[in-house]
């Protein structure tokens, strides 16, 4: 699975090399409920049927970028940069 972010605000999500699901993202401030502070949140819009956690909480860490959906008990996604 493949998620590319693009500066334009637009995303495509490429798993097993099918064709590319597309669409647009928005990056706002978000109370974490894990540090009660703001964070980055994202969101990506018109998002097809897909296993990975696509709204939330995100952490950046060398090279990977983890999207929280910012629950308790919740799930989250990690994507390892590709260079």
């Amino acid at each position: 699975m493949l998620l590319k972010l693009l500066a334009d605000k637009t995303y495509a999500i490429l798993i097993n090399e099918e064709t590319p699901k597309k669409g647009m993202y928005e990056l706002t401030k978000e109370k974490s409920i894990s540090s009660g502070n703001m964070a980055q949140h994202i969101k990506l819009l018109e998002v097809p049927k897909n296993p990975i956690v696509t709204t939330g909480i995100i952490k950046v860490d060398k090279d990977i970028l983890y999207i929280s959906d910012n629950a308790y008990d919740g799930l989250g996604s990690k994507f390892v940069r590709v260079k």
